[in-house]
């Protein structure tokens, strides 16, 4: 993986972290509201054809960059491993609480924050690497 590759000395982990929950909290919110995507209804096993367009698709070309944004969020996040994965679906496509997924995952409050942290920071990286869209802060 990457991520394991990447200095971590770089990058200021707690700024990319905050970064990357206010695209959440903003872009990727606006995206699905934009879309009226149920996450719960989204496959990840092909990539969309125009045989599966739905009406906002086949209506609007502003509709499938924003489509193509919202698959490469989905497929980033499907893409880091599964502690991360289970953390950034219930926290930030889910909006679970905080405390109710770190009694979930089986782990103290101060440790899963450690843990959404590490995931936010993955999900950065690996996001930069699909899109070339930089949430990522360095140092």
């Amino acid at each position: 993986m990457l991520f394991d590759f990447v200095k971590q000395d770089d990058i200021d982990q707690k700024a990319t972290a905050q970064n990357v929950r206010n695209f959440f909290y903003r872009d990727v919110e606006n995206i699905m509201e934009f879309t009226g995507f149920d996450v719960q209804s989204v496959r990840f096993d092909s990539q969309p054809s125009g045989s599966n367009l739905n009406g906002v698709e086949s209506q609007m070309v502003h509709g499938m960059d924003i489509l193509k944004e919202l698959r490469a969020v989905l497929d980033t996040i499907y893409s880091l491993d599964t502690k991360s994965r289970d953390i950034m679906i219930m926290r930030f496509l889910q909006h679970r609480q905080t405390k109710m997924i770190a009694i979930r995952l089986g782990y103290s409050y101060s440790r899963y924050k450690d843990l959404q942290r590490k995931a936010l920071v993955k999900f950065a990286i690996n996001y930069y690497l699909k899109t070339n869209r930089q949430l990522v802060i360095y140092k």
